[in-house]
């Protein structure tokens, strides 16, 4: 009898639901509305990477972007079998809008799945853009190096230091490129580039990104403080709390140290333990002043920028020898603002000028007078060449390079 009942209630919510399907009009689809965002395309992009063998992957490596000869036979299919990963990054160029969304909240631990992949796609891009300029399909070629700018952006829009590095790189090879084959272009194709590099979207500069690094990174290291040292219970214990939060950050990695690196390592923690609870804290407010101090710095202009980045960068290198206990209390700087400033700062500064200078290449290939002018103060040099001509610009005391033409 209860098999019996079951199949009478379910005949009747079957019943029920057909006359619900009858009496009601048929069911609309609905899209969900989404917020564009290229990095979702990008990804679509890293997705379909071939897979390549070891001397596939040297020949990629070894290959030049910026030789305006044919590639080599053998980078030819290599290069084809990115045709998807391309295709899918110029659909994320015409996507404005780029959140790669990074966990900002891990601090030195955040991870940057993107970045690696985001460097071999343009570099895949620009030699097929190599292939296409020398194959005579200029607008072709140009599609992919506009494509390569905009995911240099895109990986500069995040207040990353490591992301401004990213879209330095690509930029340069990017603007190399372009600027190989500069002379091969009409000057009805020339204006279309000028102004899609005037509307490609703004990147991070250092001193916001400084700001944001600072929030990330103080903003876990405090969290991480105050669990270890809820954990140890102990107002003296700061030095193992200190240890407990930055030895994962540490690894050397390779094999282990030397006897003499051994006992360096052992005086050091010696001297950390030294530092109670309130030490740390305090240590760490030390390491919230030094972001602001290079985030002053970077908001001076790039000219007055050097001495005070290099008293910057020497303070803290004193610090890392561990000496005093005053370094101990400067060990978070030394441990948390890992870069090299002053590096960081003059790439920055490249950066701007090669920007510049690729502007004023293009005015010059469209015959405007007075196109050549200083960057941020310095004058830059013009060259003529047997293929087309150098633009160049100090920044600090090394020449800022640009080749249009072939190099000679």
């Amino acid at each position: 009898m209860k098999r019996i009942r079951n199949l009478l209630l379910l005949g009747a919510l079957l019943a029920w639901g057909n006359c619900s399907l009858q009496a009601d009009d048929p069911p609309k689809a609905v899209r969900a509305v989404v917020a564009p965002n290229a990095a979702g395309i990008y990804w679509h992009a890293f997705a379909a990477f071939p897979s390549l063998a070891d001397e596939e992957k040297k020949l990629l490596k070894a290959a030049t972007p910026t030789d305006t000869a044919p590639l080599p036979e053998q980078l030819v299919p290599i290069v084809a079998r990115y045709g998807r990963a391309i295709h899918e990054l110029h659909r994320a160029r015409a996507v404005a809008p780029c959140d790669w969304q990074l966990d900002m909240a891990a601090g030195p631990v955040l991870i940057l799945p993107h970045v690696d992949k985001a460097l071999e796609l343009s570099r895949v891009v620009l030699l097929r853009a190599r292939q296409r300029f020398a194959a005579g399909e200029i607008d072709a070629a140009l599609t992919d190096v506009l494509a390569a700018f905009k995911l240099a952006r895109d990986c500069g829009a995040s207040p990353i230091v490591v992301s401004l590095y990213v879209d330095s790189a690509i930029e340069k090879s990017a603007s190399d490129v372009l600027a190989a084959n500069l002379t091969r272009l009409k000057k009805e194709q020339i204006n279309p580039v000028l102004a899609a590099i005037r509307e490609l979207p703004p990147t991070s500069d250092l001193a916001s990104t400084i700001i944001e690094e600072e929030h990330s990174i103080c903003g876990w290291l405090e969290r991480e403080i105050n669990a270890e040292a809820a954990k140890l219970n102990d107002p003296q214990a700061g030095g193992q709390v200190v240890i407990a939060v930055t030895s994962s950050l540490l690894d050397r990695g390779g094999p282990g140290p030397s006897n003499e690196e051994a006992a360096e390592d052992k005086r050091k923690t010696e001297l950390l333990k030294t530092l109670s609870v309130a030490d740390v804290r305090e240590s760490l407010q030390r390491l919230r002043s030094d972001y602001d101090e290079l985030h002053r710095i970077a908001g001076l202009p790039f000219a007055a920028r050097a001495q005070h980045i290099k008293l910057f960068t020497e303070a803290l290198s004193k610090a890392s020898r561990m000496q005093t206990r005053d370094d101990a209390m400067r060990y978070l700087s030394v441990v948390l603002m890992p870069f090299d400033w002053s590096e960081s700062f003059m790439r920055e500064e490249q950066l701007h000028v090669r920007r510049q200078l690729l502007k004023q290449a293009i005015l010059i290939q469209l015959d405007v007078e007075d196109a050549v002018r200083e960057i941020h103060g310095r004058k830059v040099d013009y060259r003529k060449t047997g293929t087309g001509f150098e633009l160049s610009c100090l920044v600090g005391n090394k020449a800022e390079t640009l080749t249009v033409g072939s190099s000679e």
